[in-house]
Formats: structure tokens, sequence, C-alpha cells
């Protein structure tokens, strides 16, 4: 480990290695789905600094709950993806991730981060905003929605 707490920093030097790179990155995912039937990605973020908390994090709650996770991310910008590998039709294994789930955006937000980076907040984590945000903004935005979509026809019913 360098004094970054990263394992190894990998910059390219040219458009070939950034090719390279990426290649790499998608490629993680599909290795990933070769161990369960099913793969989960989800996506939190964290200050840069709270990276290795986060990541232990993770896998300590994974090992407990006896979830498979593979943590891939852009470290950059303090964008983590657990990739989640498990079987949905497996009764206790779906027990165990919703568990897994709950225990992941808690751990996020107790460092200072977000229930996402990149790619929203949609129904899955509906119910964790209120752990997230404040209630007044909660209502503000509430109250916005309803503003522009005084007959909730936009998203009926989905976040407000």
């Amino acid at each position: 480990m360098n004094k970054s707490n990263a394992a190894q920093i990998i910059q390219a030097k040219d458009e070939e290695e950034n090719e390279k790179i990426w290649r790499t990155r998608r490629s993680a995912f599909a290795a990933v789905t070769k161990l369960r039937p099913n793969v989960v990605t989800e996506d939190v973020v964290v200050p840069r600094s709270k990276i290795v908390a986060l990541t232990k994090g993770i896998q300590k709650i994974c090992a407990e709950h006896n979830i498979i996770v593979c943590i891939m991310g852009h470290a950059g910008d303090g964008n983590i993806h657990p990739n989640f590998a498990l079987d949905l039709l497996n009764e206790e294994e779906k027990k165990n991730f919703e568990i897994v789930k709950d225990k992941l955006f808690s751990l996020a937000l107790s460092l200072g981060g977000s229930l996402s980076g990149e790619h929203g907040i949609g129904c899955e984590k509906k119910k964790y905003l209120n752990q997230a945000l404040d209630p007044v903004a909660l209502e503000y935005m509430g109250k916005i929605k309803k503003l522009f979509d005084p007959y909730n026809i936009i998203n009926p019913d989905k976040m407000f």
C-alpha cells in the first residue's frame, strides 16, 4: 500500500492505455456474473478519504451476511460500486441482501457520503431518503413536485 491507501494507482499515458483500463473495468462486471445467477450493482459515494473505511465496511457487512461482493468504482471522485453476486430465487440470500443494502447505505451516510454518486435516487432507494436528507428539504421537494405536477401525472406516487 502506498500513502494514498490504494493498492495501485494507474494513470493512462495515452489513448491505448486508457482503453485498456476501461476494457478491464467493463470486464470486471462480466467476471462477477460467473459467481452466482444474479448480480446487483449499487452506487454510493463517500469523500475520498473514507474510501478505505467504506470498502472494509462493505466487506465486513457482506461476510456477516454471507453475501459475495466485488467492489469497483472510480475512486477519484469517491464513487464506489459494490457488485453483489447472489441468487435472487434463494429466499435466505434475498433476505440477507436486503439487510446488506440497509447497512451499506447507512455506512455510506455515516462516512459523510451519499446514497448515489451518479445513478440517482429511484424507487429502490426511496426508503433511505429520510436518513440522507433533512425533513425540511424533503418537504420542499414534495412542494416543488406538486407545483410543477399538481395532478400527479408525472411518475405518479414514485417519490412524492
